[in-house]
């Protein structure tokens, strides 16, 4: 009974919620050339500081398994497939080569400058580094800047995110062993221990990415002789969720199985180009 009555107490909590982003929203229309994500930000906090907090249990999974899956899909079905590819060097290397550089600067920076254990840093890192465009690309919009300079952003930011989680999720797995005793503290940061994690991380992602171009060329050819609209809705969504949590099940990347819903983005036009 207890938990009956707790469920319309959250979808009130979650109701003002809304009504909050939609107030922003609002005020964002009517002011105008002011990014929507930055106003969001300044309303949390401001919601935050007054001692406005609705009582939604935060969790890892929320985040992780609800929350995720369809921003990181629509991150992938929003990117030009072709200009992805032309500039996939430059992004590869920023997303990529770029993040583990600083990851491994502000691990040490972290461990000299905090005193805290390698460890705690390299989680720190992995967990502050990967970044948000969204705010950065409506500035560009609204400046003008270069399409090449979007795409490389937006591409970098897709390809980061999948190293991101991946690397997170790594380093975490890293750190219950060490806290269940299961790994020795000192045995975490030799040459050993970082080629079995390096080895891993290619392994997983190469496999979220097999799995993402299965599912996302699986999607593509059922929807692509559709022209039903609430069909087309169910299979993105099974394609955003199922995607990202079948990896998850077994081993490989959840994130990097992502790049492959353009192909999906592409399905959805092809009745119009038709």
């Amino acid at each position: 009974m207890s938990a009956a009555a707790g469920i319309p107490a959250q979808l009130l909590d979650l109701l003002a919620v809304f009504i909050l982003a939609a107030g922003v929203g609002i005020f964002v229309a009517k002011v105008g050339s002011f990014p929507y994500t930055i106003a969001l930000l300044v309303a949390g906090l401001t919601a935050s500081i007054v001692g406005i907090h609705p009582g939604l249990p935060i969790s890892h999974d929320l985040i992780l398994f609800v929350l995720l899956p369809p921003i990181l899909f629509e991150g992938a079905a929003n990117t030009e497939l072709e200009q992805f590819r032309r500039n996939l060097v430059p992004i590869v290397s920023l997303a990529v080569v770029g993040l583990l550089v600083s990851v491994g600067v502000l691990t040490l920076l972290g461990s000299q400058a905090l005193g805290v254990p390698l460890l705690v840093a390299l989680l720190f890192a992995v967990m502050i580094l990967p970044t948000d465009p969204v705010s950065v690309l409506a500035l560009f919009k609204e400046l003008g800047a270069p399409d090449q300079l979007s795409v490389l952003v937006e591409g970098e930011s897709l390809v980061n995110d999948g190293v991101g989680v991946v690397l997170f999720m790594t380093v975490v797995d890293l750190a219950v062993r060490v806290e269940t005793g299961e790994l020795a503290r000192d045995a975490v940061f030799t040459l050993d221990r970082a080629v079995a994690v390096a080895t891993e991380i290619l392994v997983v992602s190469l496999g979220g990415l097999v799995v993402g171009l299965l599912a996302g060329y699986t999607v593509y050819r059922v929807m692509y002789n559709l022209d039903e609209h609430m069909t087309e809705t169910v299979l993105s969504l099974l394609l955003a969720y199922g995607a990202f949590l079948l990896p998850s099940t077994t081993s490989t990347s959840a994130a990097s199985s992502r790049p492959s819903s353009p192909a999906c983005s592409s399905a959805r036009t092809a009745p119009m180009r038709r």
